[in-house]
């Protein structure tokens, strides 16, 4: 893995620059880390998985968002306060990729993360 640097633009934070990653096999680029945000809805991060075949957004999901097992959002209706679920069945902080089709959070252990390498790159590990 090389470092790489990324410029982040984001309306609160304005610009500023971190560091992402490049993936290598050999001499051939698998795919980057991009940096794409420290601040989403129902996220403290979002980092993108970017290959030639595609991209996966892998989220992260600590205790500033989440409470003990869902993010909640406070709306407000004319005479009382209520509560909205925005993300359910987090167990771990970590970083959580949304499987699209049936909008779940999984959690990412290395066999995921090398599962959505493959699915960018089309490289077998």
């Amino acid at each position: 893995m090389e470092v790489v640097p990324f410029t982040v633009r984001e309306e609160c934070e304005g610009e500023y620059e971190v560091p992402g990653r490049k993936i290598w096999s050999d001499d051939v680029l698998l795919a980057k880390l991009v940096p794409i945000a420290s601040k989403v809805i129902a996220a403290d991060g979002r980092v993108d998985v970017v290959g030639w075949l595609g991209s996966h957004a892998l989220l992260f999901q600590g205790e500033a968002v989440l409470g003990p097992k869902s993010a909640t959002i406070v709306t407000h209706r004319p005479g009382r306060a209520s509560t909205a679920r925005i993300v359910r069945n987090i167990e771990v902080d970590g970083w959580y990729w949304f499987e699209a089709r049936v909008r779940r959070p999984v959690f990412i252990d290395e066999a995921l993360f090398l599962d959505l390498l493959t699915d960018v790159s089309n490289y077998e590990f």
